[in-house]
């Protein structure tokens, strides 16, 4: 081998170990979605909050899966990611963050449709009970006479334990949850003011108050009203 050859070889192999490596977006957006189920699982609200806004969609495409009605599926893929956030400890690295969600959310629709859950949702959906009478048909904007968690802090300390612990509940969520109970909101308004859908509000709600509870019991070591 002569002089410019090996002159050649070295010089095409500064420029192959100078060139940087490419990474797929798909892969970047793999290692972003494992460190926030880390942080979530150290019990960081905000990480799962993210989390939850990624891959509510493929939670509700795997609860489809099982449940045809997609309106019942839209009322109950909060529940679900809530479960999910109780079981997070479940999680392994190993497997690819969309994947375990979509693997969760199947057995948790699962469980509910075996719990007879969507049986019921359907009887009050079509205005006839099971026994054949008349019964209020569901309307997720009719809750006018809802009951905040909240009514009965009434002591100084108290409302200061409670806006130290909601100051934890990361957006949107602290905002819906203020809303609703502070507020005194219906979920059509609150829908119509953020430009959502009356599910989204209605599941930004119930994800607020689950990491409330989750930050409350994590502060004070129980449950919330408990």
């Amino acid at each position: 081998m002569d002089k410019n050859d090996t002159n050649k070889k070295a010089k095409r192999a500064a420029t192959s170990a100078s060139r940087p490596k490419v990474v797929s977006a798909k892969s970047g957006k793999a290692g972003v979605d494992r460190e926030l189920m880390k942080r979530a699982q150290a019990g960081d609200a905000s990480a799962w909050a993210t989390l939850y806004e990624n891959y509510r969609a493929v939670a509700a495409k795997a609860a489809h899966s099982v449940i045809a009605n997609r309106d019942v599926v839209d009322e109950l893929v909060g529940d679900i990611m809530l479960r999910m956030w109780e079981k997070r400890d479940q999680y392994d690295p190993k497997w690819s963050v969309s994947t375990w969600v979509y693997r969760m959310a199947k057995n948790a629709a699962i469980d509910i449709r075996r719990r007879e859950k969507v049986v019921k949702f359907h009887s009050f959906e079509s205005g006839v009970s099971s026994d054949g009478d008349d019964v209020h048909r569901y309307d997720p904007a009719d809750e006018s006479a809802h009951v905040s968690p909240f009514e009965n802090v009434t002591t100084a300390e108290l409302r200061k334990m409670v806006a130290a612990t909601l100051a934890l509940v990361p957006e949107p969520y602290l905002t819906a949850v203020v809303q609703r109970y502070f507020r005194h909101m219906e979920y059509v308004d609150m829908a119509r003011l953020v430009g959502c859908t009356v599910s989204t509000a209605r599941w930004r709600v119930s994800q607020g108050m689950g990491l409330f509870q989750v930050a409350w019991r994590d502060r004070y070591g129980v449950d919330f009203g408990g």
